[in-house]
């Protein structure tokens, strides 16, 4: 009985113990100044249910590129949950970046 309740344990229990956390990616070299925040400049890192945030950043290749996002919702411990997208996403993701300017005037090109 006793080798049986560790089998249990270690085939149903032991897996959910080593979730995968959601692993931070280094940008390209080429990608610089990237600012994810909320609508307002005197924001927190913080926002509200239901409140609008932006990703700003410059491609220092200045071709104009194919960018695309994904939006993963994660616990706290930032493992990714089980949520369907339909539960914390309104309208779809893997979408192209189309809201895009070039910079003008500047020593640098840069998108």
């Amino acid at each position: 009985m006793r080798i049986f309740l560790k089998q249990i344990f270690l085939f149903l229990i032991a897996p959910s113990l080593f979730a995968q956390v959601q692993e931070e990616v280094n940008p390209p070299e080429n990608i610089k100044s990237i600012i994810f925040k909320g609508i307002k400049d005197d924001q927190f890192p913080v926002v509200q249910i239901g409140e609008l945030i932006s990703l700003e950043f410059d491609d220092l290749l200045a071709n104009e590129q194919d960018y695309y996002y994904k939006i993963v919702h994660c616990d706290y411990d930032w493992t990714p949950s089980k949520l369907l997208k339909s539960q914390y996403l309104r309208g779809i993701d893997n979408q192209r970046i189309l809201d895009y300017k070039n910079s003008y005037n500047t020593l640098q090109s840069y998108s």
